[in-house]
């Protein structure tokens, strides 16, 4: 199965700040993995039906050092519940406590987690995407192009995300303030091309590094979003 690849390509500003979260429906706080004493949780949402339903899993941002799953990428929890997805939104272990590859290991387990409880949540196995924010959409990114197995995924909806590290690091003349930079994004969209996927950019004119004050923007991208995921999971 081909992994699909939406790209939103903006500037780069400061983080906004994190904040808490609750609505109806929401499970909280289940532990989708030990990495030595580290205890991983995940939020859940699950529609009313029958399902199985498309499932999105949410990663977010933070510059790989900060952040949890209420952070930055608060903003698609409405739309995705009002379109009828299955949804979970992860913590991940971060830097410098921890090194790479712990937090790409631990949306992989993620990804395992989801599929072995794919019965208890609505999860159609068949049409998960993973969906992530700045550093969160590196990680989908990489989840994307590697997965195999019970790690493999239909689609991948990368929002403003640095994929080449090195070269970030190179312009930057060291790694840090992470940011999706236009023409490092756009290479990534022709390679993935290039390997015979499919892949849309969606630009969000205006937009800053950070999705909190789009909507006064007047962009639609919720939307644009939600009629991808359809499309691309039908």
């Amino acid at each position: 199965m081909k992994s699909a690849l939406l790209f939103a390509l903006i500037l780069t500003t400061a983080l906004p700040a994190a904040d808490t979260f609750t609505m109806p429906g929401l499970k909280q706080d289940i532990e989708f993995a030990k990495a030595g004493d580290v205890s991983l949780t995940l939020d859940a949402y699950v529609p009313e039906g029958e399902g199985p339903f498309v499932t999105c899993i949410l990663v977010h941002g933070g510059g790989f050092t900060k952040g949890d799953k209420h952070s930055f990428i608060k903003p698609l929890f409405e739309p995705l519940s009002k379109a009828g997805f299955t949804w979970f939104t992860i913590n991940y272990r971060l830097a410098p406590q921890h090194a790479w590859p712990a937090c790409a290991d631990d949306v992989a387990s993620a990804i395992k987690w989801v599929k072995a409880h794919a019965a208890e949540y609505k999860v159609d196995v068949n049409r998960i995407a993973l969906i992530g924010e700045s550093a969160g959409g590196h990680l989908v990114s990489w989840a994307g192009v590697t997965g195999k197995g019970d790690t493999r995924v239909a689609a991948v909806v990368p929002f403003y995300a640095p994929h080449d590290l090195v070269v970030q690091a190179e312009r930057r003349k060291a790694l840090g303030g992470l940011g999706g930079l236009i023409g490092m994004d756009e290479h990534f969209e022709a390679k993935t091309k290039a390997a015979g996927n499919s892949c849309e950019t969606i630009v969000v004119p205006g937009g800053s590094h950070g999705m909190g004050g789009w909507e006064k923007l007047g962009s639609d991208y919720q939307k644009q979003m939600i009629e991808w995921l359809r499309k691309t999971l039908k």
